[in-house]
Formats: C-alpha cells, sequence, structure tokens
C-alpha cells in the first residue's frame, strides 16, 4: 500500500512540464491523466530575451493544448518552487476539456502579466517541443507562440 498523499488536485502542464521526462523527475508522485484543452487562452513566450518561458494569457478565440496530472503534496511544493510561485507565476483554475470528452477541473501556472512576450533559448524550445511529441499533440500551437515572439 502505498504512503503517498495525493490531493484532490490535477495540474494541467502546458511547458516544459509536459515534457514527460522532466516531469517524472521533478513531480514522481504525479499520475499521467492524459490531454486535453483550456479554452480561451493562448501560448505566448514571455520574460526576457533569450530567457522566457511558455506562459498563457487570456484570448477568447484560441484553446491550450495541456496534458494533466494528479498530484501529490509533495509534487504541489516542487512545482511550486519550480514556477517560482507565486513570485514568477500565480495559480489560476480552469475546466480541461479532455481529449476523451469528459471535463476535470484543474489548476495552471499563469504568469505575472507584468512580463512582456520575448523569446526563449533554444534549449528550453526543444524541452517543451519534446512534450508536444512526447503526449503525440501538433506543435502548431507552440510554433504559432515563437513566431509571435520573434516580430
Amino acid at each position: 500500500m502505498s504512503n503517498i498523499k495525493y490531493l484532490d488536485l490535477y495540474y494541467a502542464a502546458y511547458g516544459s512540464n509536459m515534457n514527460l521526462e522532466e516531469m517524472k523527475k521533478r513531480c514522481p508522485d504525479a499520475k499521467h491523466e492524459g490531454t486535453g484543452t483550456i479554452e480561451g487562452y493562448e501560448l505566448l513566450f514571455c520574460g526576457e530575451a533569450g530567457r522566457a518561458y511558455l506562459n498563457v494569457r487570456p484570448n477568447s478565440a484560441k484553446k491550450v493544448n495541456v496534458c494533466l496530472f494528479k498530484i501529490s503534496e509533495n509534487d504541489l511544493k516542487s512545482l511550486d518552487e519550480y514556477e517560482e510561485y507565486p513570485k514568477l507565476y500565480g495559480r489560476s483554475k480552469c475546466d480541461v476539456f479532455m481529449d476523451d470528452g469528459s471535463i476535470k477541473q484543474a489548476f495552471f501556472y499563469e504568469m505575472d502579466p507584468s512580463y512582456e512576450i520575448s523569446t526563449p533559448s533554444e534549449s528550453y524550445y526543444r524541452r517543451v517541443e519534446q512534450g508536444f511529441l512526447d503526449n503525440d499533440l501538433d506543435t502548431r500551437f507552440l510554433e504559432e507562440a515563437y513566431a509571435k515572439c520573434k516580430r
């Protein structure tokens, strides 16, 4: 019998935490629940030039692909530390429209709105891209976010 204390909490990952190898290291207790979308948001790279990270911002015409994880208390602490919560990212609630047709309530991290659209490092982009590939997700939204930071 496991002594892991799971929260009745689902985490919707849209950036480097979709990379399953990285997520396993960061949150070893997390259970991958599948993929879906959150509606009314778009992906953008925000931060300093060469050090920008994926973020979501409201846009009623867009949606964001996510991986859903059920997480433990230890996972939440690890995620908060990794995401520099609450300094860099805050937490927001959302409905995740799962690919299997179900809807799950979850949270995601949303960057402080004072950060501007900017370019990521090549290595960060590749880690995020791997997460899309790990989950058989279309990289189109990621490519669109990258194109916006190059304008």
